[in-house]
């Protein structure tokens, strides 16, 4: 969900940029001087208890004020501490992934691939020259024949005993499964870096409710092993938004406008 992403990094963003200030209007409907500014002090302690509300910040961008504390944590976490232009949002997706960057005041989506902000989460390793490439060239490689592995839906195997193993990608050639997260992680940050022209140190990254269903220690793990992932791949600061809470910001703000 690339767009919701966008949604809510904008709206950390301009908190941010506001030094932690934000609005809040009652969903029933209230006029811009009927606002009340609230300090970010005041968020963290209380917007888990707003009731039917809705956070807004300059410039009239509205996101729902009771969806509980992990929303809470992340604006604590990031728009309290951030810079303006080093952090990305990431949606690391099962089949397909894409970056929001910084850009005029709010966020964009990054062309990952020409002409594409989405990208598949796919990485070939060519086992004849030791190369590898990502997304739509991966499965094109694939699809031509060349001699490698091709490696879809990584995102899968956090959690799994895979990630602390090996794979062969032929010519007795060896790879561990976290390796391949991080080097898919690094890719995204690499091409992302590129078009932002400056070094992005921070993310957001979006995550299911549950990796895995049923299995506390597994989840577990796999959260684990996907901030191991985003650090080595360069990120100094990680953060995770729930899927399901990144879907009712985006609902919200279809639904006002």
């Amino acid at each position: 969900m690339p767009e919701t992403v966008v949604r809510f990094m904008t709206f950390v963003q301009r908190v941010a940029a506001h030094d932690g200030e934000a609005q809040i209007l009652p969903e029933r409907g209230a006029q811009d001087d009927d606002m009340q500014h609230l300090s970010a002090p005041w968020i963290e302690a209380h917007v888990q208890y707003a009731g039917p509300a809705i956070i807004r910040v300059r410039h009239n961008q509205p996101f729902p004020a009771n969806i509980g504390a992990a929303f809470v944590a992340t604006i604590k976490h990031f728009a309290l501490s951030m810079s303006p232009t080093d952090y990305c949002a990431i949606d690391f997706g099962t089949s397909n992934s894409a970056v929001a960057i910084p850009h005029q005041g709010g966020m964009r989506l990054i062309e990952l691939e020409p002409g594409y902000q989405g990208m598949p989460t796919a990485v070939f390793y060519n086992a004849e020259d030791e190369t590898r490439c990502f997304g739509r060239n991966a499965v094109a490689a694939y699809v031509d024949g060349f001699d490698g592995r091709l490696m879809r839906s990584i995102k899968s195997i956090l959690g799994s005993d895979l990630m602390d193993q090996a794979t062969e990608i032929g010519h007795g050639i060896t790879i561990k499964y976290i390796d391949v997260v991080i080097g898919y992680l690094r890719h995204l940050k690499g091409v992302a870096e590129a078009q932002h022209g400056s070094p992005l140190t921070r993310a957001v990254i979006g995550r299911p409710v549950h990796f895995v269903d049923h299995a506390a220690a597994r989840d577990a793990k796999a959260l684990a092993s996907l901030e191991t992932a985003a650090r080595a791949a360069g990120f100094n600061q990680v953060a995770f938004q729930f899927e399901p809470i990144a879907a009712a910001l985006d609902s919200a703000h279809w639904n006002i406008r």
